[in-house]
Order: structure tokens, then C-alpha cells, then sequence
């Protein structure tokens, strides 16, 4: 849920356990989260130590205020050599998906435009 910290009954637990189980190395960041109790997995905290990592693929699965029109976020996001991006709740906006769209594949859940 969005700028909550509670990750009981999550969905975003079956995507994560899908990607573990097909062998994905997964970098995680909330900035609610520290500890995800369920999984018993500590969580990044500070954005700007998750994008000192290079991606293959970014997907946004809960909508925090933290994430919505946040320019340091698309500057992160911007700096990455050539990104899938997965917004599966509608955090991007038009121009944002635009600016990223320049280097990047953007997609949005929902969104056949896209």
C-alpha cells in the first residue's frame, strides 16, 4: 500500500517470490520498509544507494508519494544505460514517461498507448 510500511498480504510478495524462484538477482527500495518481516529480508531505504547499481529492468509496484513526480528519481532513472520500465501503478506522468521514453522503454500498466 502506498506510504505505508506494512507489508502483510502484499501482492508485490508473489512477484518477488516469481523472480527469486526464475533466478532474478532482485534489488529492492521502500522508504517505508526497513525489514520486510515475512520474507526476513532488509530493505534499501535510500534511493541514491540502489541506483549506484547498473539495471536491466525497474518496476515500480507501490505508488509512494516518494516516487510520484520526483525529479531526483527520474534523474536516477535517466542516468541508467537502457532500461525496461514497469509502472504498474500509475506513478509516471506524461511528460515524465516522454523525458524517459528518449532512452528508455516505458511501460504502464493499464496503458495501451504505451
Amino acid at each position: 500500500r502506498s506510504d505505508v510500511g506494512d507489508t502483510r498480504y502484499t501482492p508485490v510478495e508473489s512477484f518477488y517470490n516469481y523472480l527469486i524462484r526464475d533466478k532474478c538477482s532482485v534489488t529492492l527500495h521502500d522508504p517505508y520498509v526497513k525489514y520486510w518481516e515475512e520474507l526476513k529480508l532488509e530493505i534499501n531505504q535510500s534511493i541514491e544507494d540502489v541506483f549506484n547499481y547498473q539495471f536491466d529492468i525497474v518496476v515500480f509496484t507501490t505508488a509512494h508519494k516518494e516516487y510520484k513526480k520526483s525529479k531526483n528519481l527520474i534523474n536516477h532513472l535517466h542516468s541508467q544505460k537502457r532500461l525496461k520500465i514497469f509502472d504498474t501503478v500509475g506513478i509516471l506522468s506524461n511528460e515524465e514517461i516522454k523525458h524517459l521514453q528518449n532512452k528508455h522503454s516505458v511501460f504502464v500498466l493499464g496503458r495501451g498507448d504505451l
